[in-house]
């Protein structure tokens, strides 16, 4: 995993929303969410995590069965092997903790 994939499934695991917006990279994230240690890791990999969020951007949406049953992505880094995506399974998220 990168370092930006593994500040991606940070973010996902403290409920913080990224996003790029041009050449800006954009949050929102619950009060108290993005501390300065991440806020400083995400500027200092901003390129990669720009490029990892346009690279998914990218990809044409998956049918709806190859979606993580827990936050809805799509699932296409574990090759359908397991009912939840790369950022959901990289933070231990399950599809019972999600209710599902």
């Amino acid at each position: 995993m990168s370092g930006a994939d593994a500040l991606l499934a940070e973010a996902h695991r403290r409920g913080i929303e990224l996003w790029a917006d041009g050449a800006s990279l954009r949050y929102r994230a619950p009060p108290g969410a993005l501390t300065p240690d991440l806020r400083e890791a995400l500027r200092a990999t901003k390129a990669e995590v720009l490029r990892v969020l346009a690279d998914a951007a990218a990809r044409p949406p998956a049918p709806a069965a190859s979606r993580c049953r827990i936050c809805g992505r799509a699932k296409f880094e574990l090759a359908g092997r397991l009912p939840r995506c790369f950022v959901c399974d990289s933070a231990g998220f399950t599809p019972e903790a999600a209710g599902g």
